[in-house]
This record gives C-alpha cells, structure tokens and sequence, in this order.
C-alpha cells in the first residue's frame, strides 16, 4: 500500500525557499536571488520567522553553519 505525503503551502515554499539559496548558492544567478526574494515574503506572511530564513540562506549560500547558542 503507498503511503500519501500531503504537503501544505508552507511546506511547499519552504523546500523551493532552500532549493533556490542552493542554487543561487553554486551559481550566483540572479534568477535564484529574486526567487530567493518573493518566496522570503511568502513565507514570512506565513508565519516563518526572518531569523530562521537568514539561517537557511547562509547555510545554503555561504555555507554558514548555525551557531549553537
């Protein structure tokens, strides 16, 4: 029996969100930065803290570990 995963808009966004700072991340395309941008206002309309998009970006584009604190 397959199982269903069922996926949300916040759910969605969030994997395009880190796909995108990968991408933008290995190639510096400014097409990644303003996907990178819109989904940002999305996601914080949702409830997504700046905070914790700003950890997911430097992780992806800088490779920026987040600080255990």
């Amino acid at each position: 029996m397959t199982k269903t995963i069922t996926w949300t808009e916040l759910d969605e966004l969030g994997v395009r969100y880190c796909f995108a700072c990968k991408n933008y991340g290995s190639s510096m395309v400014q097409f990644f930065k303003d996907d990178i941008d819109k989904l940002a206002s999305k996601l914080i309309r949702l409830g997504v803290s700046e905070e914790a998009l700003t950890e997911i970006y430097n992780q992806h584009v800088y490779n920026i570990l987040p600080s255990a604190d």
